[in-house]
């Protein structure tokens, strides 16, 4: 036998020979800690999700930035650019 004639297995390590030894008083004490591990894994994420909404809106209002400054460059050329001249481009 691998685990020897008198060493308990791991099933039986964590929950007793008879597999009924934790009492309420544990069962409660594992339920709270698995609580208090997901509300601290929710509170990350809120985190994460509240940091990537600032980034998202940094980046959309750059991006309207930019899509400005192209359209009034663009804008800016046309009336530089002789009448001849759009015709000609726009054919190619």
């Amino acid at each position: 036998m691998a685990n020897g004639p008198n060493k308990p297995t791991t099933n039986e390590t964590q929950s007793g020979a008879s597999g009924n030894d934790m009492n309420d008083e544990d069962t409660d004490q594992l339920s709270n800690d698995g609580v208090a591990s997901l509300c601290a894994t929710i509170d990350q994420l809120d985190s994460c999700l509240d940091s990537l909404e600032q980034k998202n809106d940094s980046l959309q209002s750059k991006m309207k930035a930019f899509l400005n400054s192209m359209n009034e460059e663009n804008s800016e050329e046309e009336k530089v650019t002789p009448e001849v001249d759009k015709k000609t481009t726009k054919d190619k």
